[in-house]
């Protein structure tokens, strides 16, 4: 009975490792979808991260003066803009890396009243992105919930093998060694032989009784 209680207290312990490193996983799972989720504006405190849009700077005409004055020396129009674009693009991509830009531009074709600005554009790449960082960490739950309940299987059954075994060598040992198992011998009193009622007192109890009364 020891050893009994003393796997089960193992099989408790090891599957409670196992959702102690779920839990982990899962929350790692959400701080790292939290970071990848762009929001369009920031906090008044600054608390948020990830926030507000590139276009806002991109897009600004104080920001492209900039750009031509450092970046457009001696390039006409077509080719200054050709390089602004480029760099606006690159900006896009690094920071909406979870984006469909193929769906995005499918959409937009088919809606150029919606994407008929460099602002319009990102928030269809940022709503494609967010969607993706929310189905990234729905798959990697439903993952991780998966692999927690394979591993509780695996242990689980480990000691339901061990147990199995342990009865098996006690159920052996109490047929080879009756003796040693029998409930009556420490019993003040056990069935008479061939007698089918009536309990009577054992020898050693009989003794007893007899240097009690002789007190």
């Amino acid at each position: 009975m020891r050893l009994v209680l003393l796997l089960g207290g193992l099989a408790l312990g090891c599957t409670a490792h196992v959702d102690r490193r779920y839990d982990e996983l899962v929350s790692a799972a959400e701080v790292r979808a939290n970071h990848e989720t762009v929001r369009a504006t920031c906090s008044r405190d600054g608390t948020l991260e990830n926030c507000g849009l590139l276009a806002t700077v991109v897009d600004s005409p104080r920001y492209q003066q900039w750009f031509a004055d450092h970046y457009c020396v001696n390039l006409d129009d077509a080719a200054c803009t050709e390089r602004y674009s480029k760099l606006a693009l690159a900006k896009l991509e690094s920071r909406y890396h979870l984006a469909d830009f193929t769906a995005v531009e499918r959409r937009c074709s088919q809606r150029p009243d919606a994407c008929d600005t460099l602002r319009a554009y990102e928030l269809e790449l940022l709503e494609s992105h967010n969607d993706a960082a929310s189905l990234e960490l729905a798959e990697t739950r439903v993952q991780l919930a998966e692999d927690r309940d394979a591993a509780k299987a695996r242990r689980l059954g480990f000691v339901v093998r061990l147990l199995g075994r342990a009865v098996f060598r006690s159920r052996r040992a109490r047929h080879h060694h009756p003796d040693e198992y029998s409930p009556a011998e420490s019993a003040d009193w056990e069935t008479a032989p061939g007698s089918e009622s009536g309990p009577v007192m054992s020898p050693s109890s009989r003794r007893a009784r007899r240097a009690i009364s002789g007190l």
